[in-house]
């Protein structure tokens, strides 16, 4: 049961965007990994400072049903030990990060693509043992939303396969200003590496979904830079492609798809009619949004959080004594060598589900999700 409501506390609903049958079903982590030792409690106040800012109190709201059976955000009036801010948890391992048995097995960049170690295997790392998995969790309980735990593809690679899809874009289109992105190469090349078990000549559809953020264009009206927005605000933008354009033609073709369908469906116009179709959707069906494609198409959906700057957030004034050698690692001190995600869904199928974590301080861009086992033993072999 719902512990009782507070009758001081702010209520606020959750928005349309947030109060999704996907999104209720599904608990993502975030793992940092530093090679200095970090002070818990500086990292602790300051996170608790952020979060009483205005404009990002709703992040220590409890989540509660309503008598509709909608979420709603319950923000205490002030938050103290009884009520925090944010779960807080800290455990001290008086060894290396790499004499630990489960850390010292974390990822770490290799000079050549290559496939990395399970997110699942590094749970007891990345949450204290009681930290809430599921939606029912948050709602039985008086916690906050967020728990604070304290305990990859190379840059030259890339670079270089971008350089050459350019070129022959070029020459394809004649034109001499056609471009494409890290993402689209990325996206492009990681899709060809998922698909590489279908048979080459197969015209089977390969769906190819990219997040894209709103503020890109309702940033003036809607999304100012310079002020928060705790909520969900992103579309997603799809490419359509087959099995055998990735094996009978070169990665340049499936990363300008991808370009393509950034320009044409990244426009103001597209956004605000795909909004109206999913608005429409979820009011004739209460929980559905679109789907586009064909019944036995393959999907892969990435998710690129390098403008997050995961790898750029600097924890240097937390720092009690600095880890490796300075001229051992790309990294500065106090900046995360490693940025990882899981998630827990109770309902929903995660698989071809790809969050691109951004690039590292040595260029060195790291993407994971998950997908059947056969598929990654596929992925290791190409590689």
């Amino acid at each position: 049961a719902a512990p009782a409501t507070v009758p001081t506390d702010t209520v606020i609903p959750l928005n349309a965007a947030d109060d999704t049958d996907v999104l209720r079903s599904v608990c993502v982590v975030l793992s940092y990994r530093f090679d200095d030792v970090l002070d818990p409690e500086k990292l602790r106040r300051s996170f608790e400072r952020l979060l009483d800012r205005p404009g990002w109190r709703k992040i220590g709201g409890r989540l509660r049903l309503n008598n509709k059976g909608r979420l709603e955000y319950h923000i205490p009036e002030r938050f103290d030990e009884k009520r925090p801010i944010v779960t807080y948890s800290h455990v001290s391992h008086d060894i290396s990060i790499l004499e630990h048995p489960v850390a010292s097995k974390l990822p770490r960049a290799t000079e050549r693509p290559s496939v990395q170690g399970d997110p699942n295997d590094f749970d007891e790392l990345t949450c204290s043992a009681d930290a809430p998995k599921t939606l029912n969790d948050y709602l039985t309980r008086d916690v906050p939303q967020l728990c604070l735990h304290i305990v990859c593809v190379p840059g030259a690679f890339l670079a270089e396969q971008r350089k050459k899809a350019i070129e022959e874009i070029r020459v394809d289109t004649g034109n001499d200003k056609a471009f494409v992105s890290d993402n689209d190469v990325l996206t492009a090349w990681f899709t060809r590496l998922a698909v590489s078990g279908f048979p080459k000549n197969s015209n089977k559809t390969v769906r190819i979904m990219n997040a894209f953020t709103l503020a890109t264009v309702l940033g003036n009206d809607h999304l100012p830079s310079a002020k928060a927005y705790i909520s969900n605000a992103a579309t997603e933008i799809y490419a359509f492609l087959t099995v055998r354009d990735f094996f009978t033609k070169p990665l340049s073709y499936a990363a300008y798809a991808v370009r393509r369908s950034m320009m044409e469906g990244g426009t103001r116009e597209q956004v605000e009619a795909l909004a109206g179709m999913k608005r429409q959707y979820l009011a004739k069906t209460g929980y559905s949004w679109p789907i586009f494609g064909d019944a036995s198409m393959e999907m892969m959906s990435y998710s690129n959080w390098t403008k997050g700057k995961y790898f750029e957030t600097d924890f240097s004034a937390a720092i009690v004594k600095e880890g490796f050698p300075r001229a051992t690692r790309a990294e500065k001190p106090g900046f995360a060598s490693m940025v990882q995600f899981n998630a827990w869904s109770t309902k929903f199928d995660l698989r071809n589900l790809m969050p691109i974590m951004g690039k590292d301080a040595a260029g060195n861009y790291w993407l994971q999700g998950p997908l059947r086992d056969v598929v990654w033993n596929q992925i290791d072999k190409e590689l």
